[in-house]
């Protein structure tokens, strides 16, 4: 049923809990598993935060890495900068994901208010099956 499946993490806890459930659908599929970070540009507006934020972004995937592993499944990795959103979506398509993955909530949840939530933008843009795991 799926052959890629994408899990979008920005290392929160709630990003954890949308891998296991990746991993999980990865392994009962016997799929591919795509994890991306995503360097939100809004944040990063100097040299500095950018790098911040990319070594937050590096730290979730090492994670997701380590998850992976533990459960005996290989794991391509990659950080974009850009917004989330647009980004996620942008990958998933690169890839060919017929499933992407979310947290319903993500570092902070003022951005919501601020600028929508990553996860309803994501099921609006996407052209594959998306499933946005509650915290």
């Amino acid at each position: 049923m799926y052959d890629r499946v994408l899990i979008a993490t920005d290392g929160s806890s709630h990003a954890e809990r949308a891998l296991a459930e990746a991993i999980e659908i990865v392994r009962r599929f016997d799929a591919e598993l795509y994890v991306l970070s995503v360097v939100d540009d809004r944040l990063a507006r100097s040299a500095a935060t950018e790098e911040t934020y990319r070594e937050i972004a590096e730290r979730a995937l090492r994670v997701a890495e380590r998850e992976a592993a533990e459960g005996g499944i290989g794991v391509t990795t990659a950080v974009e900068k850009g917004s989330p959103p647009a980004e996620i979506l942008d990958y998933a398509a690169d890839v060919g994901a017929d499933l992407v993955v979310v947290g319903n909530k993500g570092r902070s949840g003022l951005d919501r208010f601020v600028v929508g939530s990553v996860a309803e933008r994501v099921v609006r843009g996407a052209k594959s099956s998306v499933l946005v795991v509650r915290s």
